[in-house]
Order: C-alpha cells, then sequence, then structure tokens
C-alpha cells in the first residue's frame, strides 16, 4: 500500500526536477515566459466552461452549497472567476477579491494572462468560500460562449484566456443547454482549435444540462441526437464522446412535478446517477494530479529537448555556411596573390608563363567575386535555415511530431530573434545530454507512478495524498458501505440497499456532503486497520 509520505516524496521529486534542470534550460533557451513550477505548486483545477444559459453557474451554487454565482436565462456574468477555499472560520461567507491578486503572486500559474490587457483584468476575479469540495481542488468560472458577438467586442482574445486556462486545468467540463442543442462560434471554435491545442482529450468532459426542461422524451432524444451530431463534426472524432445527461430541479421538487411525460419523468429518475458520476470524475481530479503533473512534466521536457535540437543543427549550418565561405576567400587570395607575383617576375625578366599566371589572376579574381555572392548570400543564411527548418530537424515518431507543431513557429521566433543570446555548442550538447537524462527519469516516474496502489483511488488531502476508496453511488440511509475496491478507472456497481438518489434530493451539497463522508469514513477504518 503506498503511503502519502510516498506520494509527497514523488511530487516533491517532480518538483526538484523542474525547479533544478527544466527552469533553468526554460531561461537560457527562452523557452515561455513564466515559470514552470507554478503549476506543480498549486492544487488542482477544474474549468467549467459552455454556451451562456447552460446552467455552469447553478452547477457551481450546487457544488458549493451557496448562491456564490448570478443565475439567469440570459449572460448573467461576463467574468472568469476562480473559487477557491476560505481557510477562515470568521467573518465574511464569501470573500471576493480582484483577480489582480492572482496575477501578481509569482507562485500561481495565472501570470501569463497579464497579457491579455487592462480590459481583462476588470474580467477576472477571485471568491473564497467555506466548501468541503474546494478543499482540495479550485473550481474556475468562465464567461458564456457566444454567437453574436466578436472576440474584438470583448476587448481581450477569449480563445487565448480559455486556452491558457484549459492548459493548466486538470478536468474541463463542457456544458450544453438543452434548449440549444446546437453550438455557436466561440464554442465551434474552442471545440475545434482551442481545447485541442491545450489540453488532452481525455480531460474534457461533456454534459447535455437542463434535460429535465424537455417537453417529453421524443424531444429528449432529438436534443441528444443534434448535440451527438455537431461534436462529431467539430470534433473531427469518428468516435461520438460520451455525454452525461444532467439537470438541477427547482429544489423542493421531489417528484419533478414540471415534468409532465410520465415516461421522461421515469427516465429522468433512472439517469440521476450520471450527475453523481460527474461529481465524482470532479471529486477524483487529485488524485489523477500525479499522472497530469508526469505528463506536464514529460511535455515540457519534450518540447525544451527540441529547442535544442534545432538550436544545434542551427549552429551546425551556420559553422558549415562559414566554413565555406572562408575556403573559397583563401582560395581567391592565393590565386591573386600567386598570379600576381608571376606577372611581377614576369615583368622583371620575360618569362613564357606570364600568360598563365594573368589566367590564375583573372580565375582568382572569379574566385573572390563568388566568395563575395556567397558572403551576400549567408547573410540571408539565417532565413533559409529557418523557411527549411523541417529538413534540418527531423522528427521520428508521430509523438515527436504533433509536439513540433507547437514548438516549430516559436523556435523560428526564437532563431529569428535571440540566437546572439544562445549558448556556445559545447554548452548546447551538454544541455542536451541532461535533458535526454531527464526525460528518461521522467519515464521512471511515469512507470512508478502507475504502479502504485492500482486497486486505490488516492485523494489529496492538504498538502499531501490519503488513500481513499471511490464508488460511483450515494448509499441509501442506513445502508452499510461497500468496500470492494476497483482499478481506477472503472466503475463499482451499485452497492446492495443502495438506490439512486432521486430527482428531488438531488441537492448538490447532501450528494457531496455524503460522499465525502464515505471517503472519510474508508480512510478511517484504514488507518484503524
Amino acid at each position: 500500500m503506498t503511503s502519502p509520505q510516498d506520494i509527497a516524496q514523488l511530487k516533491e521529486e517532480i518538483l526538484q526536477l523542474t525547479r533544478a534542470e527544466l527552469n533553468p534550460l526554460r531561461e537560457i533557451y527562452h523557452y515561455g515566459d513564466y515559470d514552470l513550477q507554478s503549476f506543480i505548486s498549486w492544487q488542482p483545477i477544474v474549468l467549467i466552461i459552455g454556451n451562456y444559459s447552460a446552467g455552469k453557474s447553478t452547477f457551481i451554487n450546487e457544488l458549493v452549497g451557496e448562491n456564490l454565482q448570478r443565475t439567469g436565462q440570459a449572460p448573467t456574468d461576463d467574468c472568469f472567476t476562480v473559487i477557491t477555499y476560505q481557510e477562515k472560520s470568521g467573518g465574511l461567507d464569501i470573500e471576493e477579491r480582484d483577480g489582480r491578486v492572482l496575477l501578481g503572486d509569482e507562485s500561481l500559474p495565472f501570470k501569463r494572462l497579464k497579457s491579455q490587457g487592462e480590459r481583462f483584468l476588470s474580467h477576472f476575479r477571485l471568491k473564497k468560500i467555506r466548501a468541503d469540495i474546494l478543499k482540495n481542488l479550485v473550481l474556475i468560472d468562465t464567461p458564456g460562449m457566444l454567437d453574436s458577438i466578436s472576440e474584438k467586442d470583448r476587448g481581450y482574445n477569449y480563445q487565448e484566456v480559455i486556452g491558457e486556462l484549459a492548459s493548466l486545468a486538470d478536468l474541463v467540463i463542457l456544458l450544453f443547454d438543452a434548449h440549444k442543442a446546437g453550438t455557436v462560434r466561440e464554442s465551434y471554435h474552442s471545440l475545434r482549435t482551442t481545447l485541442p491545442e491545450a489540453t488532452m482529450e481525455d480531460r474534457v468532459l461533456f454534459a447535455l444540462n437542463r434535460v429535465d426542461e424537455c417537453q417529453n422524451m421524443d424531444d429528449l432524444i432529438r436534443v441528444h441526437g443534434a448535440l451527438c451530431w455537431n461534436l462529431s463534426q467539430m470534433t473531427g472524432r469518428k468516435d461520438i464522446p460520451l455525454i452525461y445527461l444532467m439537470f438541477s430541479p427547482p429544489e423542493g421538487d421531489q417528484q419533478l412535478s414540471l415534468v409532465r411525460d410520465p415516461v421522461l419523468k421515469s427516465y429522468l429518475q433512472e439517469i440521476a446517477y450520471q450527475k453523481q458520476e460527474v461529481i465524482h470524475q470532479i471529486l477524483d481530479v487529485p488524485r489523477k494530479r500525479m499522472d497530469h503533473l508526469v505528463t506536464y512534466l514529460e511535455v515540457h521536457c519534450q518540447r525544451i529537448y527540441q529547442y535544442i535540437c534545432a538550436y544545434e543543427q542551427w549552429m551546425v549550418f551556420n559553422r558549415q555556411a562559414r566554413y565555406a565561405l572562408s575556403q573559397w576567400c583563401t582560395l581567391g587570395m592565393l590565386m591573386i596573390l600567386g598570379g600576381g607575383g608571376w606577372l611581377l617576375l614576369a615583368a622583371s625578366t620575360p618569362h613564357p608563363l606570364s600568360w598563365t599566371a594573368s589566367t590564375i589572376m583573372a580565375l582568382g579574381g572569379v574566385v573572390m567575386i563568388r566568395a563575395w555572392l556567397m558572403r551576400k548570400f549567408f547573410r540571408g543564411s539565417k532565413l533559409f535555415f529557418i523557411n527549411h527548418l523541417d529538413k534540418f530537424v527531423t522528427m521520428q515518431s508521430q509523438y515527436e511530431k504533433d509536439h513540433w507543431q507547437i514548438t516549430a513557429p516559436q523556435i523560428k521566433q526564437l532563431l529569428l530573434t535571440q540566437t546572439g543570446q544562445l549558448p556556445e555548442r559545447k554548452l548546447v550538447r551538454l544541455h542536451k545530454n541532461d535533458m535526454a537524462t531527464v526525460i528518461q527519469r521522467v519515464a521512471y516516474l511515469r512507470g512508478h507512478i502507475a504502479g502504485l496502489s492500482p486497486q486505490k483511488t488516492q485523494y489529496i488531502r492538504g498538502e499531501t495524498m490519503t488513500i481513499s476508496t471511490s464508488t460511483h453511488a450515494t448509499l441509501a440511509p442506513g445502508a452499510e458501505p461497500n468496500l470492494a475496491v476497483v482499478a481506477p478507472g472503472e466503475t463499482t456497481p451499485m452497492p446492495a440497499g443502495a438506490t439512486p438518489v432521486p430527482a428531488g434530493d438531488a441537492k448538490m451539497t447532501k450528494i457531496i456532503d455524503q460522499q465525502i463522508h464515505l471517503l472519510d469514513q474508508e480512510q478511517s477504518s484504514e488507518s484503524i486497520g
């Protein structure tokens, strides 16, 4: 069994590798303008995005158990809100701060968002609330995606902000409104370009919300089918991603009285567990955090390695170009000087080979002209190398090619502007060997983490991780918890005596309290054992 100390030691090793190896090389090769370890030091992040009126704010309010975010049918909140845990037990229930508090802290991973300017800063805020679910993770709410405005009207690049936050998030929940199963322009761009470039497919969760507002079962089927079709077209994937069906009936509506179709009402009661599965995905984010940290380290190691390889190839090309130029210049000078000597000798004493000397001088002049032309060409050799970079730096595997598509434009800009600030060739070779060693170390960490307690789900508690078993159902009153363990990613069967939470009892705080209580109960039983 893996102890919390083992997990803490692994996290510290990841931090040490980043601090001692990656960050110095990042600065030397101008790889980005942010500290790589800031992402590792902070808590897991859950990013919630979607069309306007898709129920994002309502879902967050249910998660934290308070009316934290404004809700409504029309767009009601145009801010990016980072929601964290409030440590203080007294004072205000909800503490709200300007988002500059986050941007000004160098230890947090939001420094890159400063480039969006003052207009964005006025739409970026921090909220703190004392909610159990926030002890181990951070929620980020986003403005609803719209179709009637352009990004310029926002005053900042919305897609860039979404991309930056998605690259930091351990889970991205994309909510759709049952009233608008189609997608608007901004959500299309997010699904097609922004999210695939910023994060992994397995970190994006799709949910069709407010399904209890459908008129009947046929209406729900059409809405779900339309969304499946739209997603298959936008994502470019042949397989349709899993779409969770969610709803939040008014508090106290235990019998779904607003749903008039009995078939739809019965079906909604059957699928109430899907919302719980979404909650489990959120609660499981801290466990997945360790895998994500290693992936984060692996990605940046690969990209920095490509930076080093590209610069090494530039140095080889530049050295060969200069060597060829010096050879031609030397040859031309020797021929001119040699021919001149022959002509001087022939002038003082007639010599039958004077015409040979003249020929040699003429050829020397031709060589010098060639060398001059080569010099003119090699002044633009950097542009030639940059334009043909893909031919000089070859990628072997598809994995390397995928990263190269992202790093190549950045490397070209680096070579164009800052080659004079890069290290010497000997240091480049040393850095390349060091990075190859780090990549091997990361591969070892990947295998080590994959072998840690495969039958357990691990949750972060405070600064470290503790071990707890994950279930996928809420216990019925008086039922004993089923402590059967399952491998991560598998779904546990419904425990004996347990029933899905009825639609009327779907108040999120109750579900979360029950699940956290179960996790704490199992942790307590393990410590006693």
